[in-house]
């Protein structure tokens, strides 16, 4: 069995997540983001089969083929759940973009806590 510390916040199109995975070696903070976009409509209909409305449908976008600025907008919301982990520019932070998500990493023993 592993032990993961999760918390995760919907923030609009977005999906934030935070772990504390620690069945990693050596231990680390996980952040990863992903976005759903809008990428149609179908009709709603009633008994009768008049349209009542138009219902939009969702897809969460690969983090490849995002934009620049979905990119910057998901980085920058990445730095405000991250922020008080990182202690500055010399600690490593790894990022990946795959998948549905982008992903920050940081080593548990090199970060700051959540409450500083």
């Amino acid at each position: 069995m592993a032990l993961m510390e999760c918390y995760a916040f919907p923030l609009g199109p977005w999906t934030l997540r935070l772990t504390l995975d620690r069945f990693t070696a050596p231990s680390a903070w996980h952040a990863s983001i992903s976005y759903m976009q809008e990428i149609g409509s179908h009709e709603v209909r009633d008994e009768q089969g008049h349209v009542m409305f138009d219902a939009p449908e969702e897809g969460m976008m690969r983090a490849e083929q995002w934009d620049k600025e979905t990119y910057d907008n998901a980085r920058d919301l990445m730095g405000d759940l991250m922020g008080p982990l990182i202690r500055g520019e010399t600690q490593r932070v790894v990022e990946a973009r795959f998948g549905f998500a982008m992903h920050w990493l940081t080593s548990e023993s090199e970060a700051g806590t959540l409450d500083s």
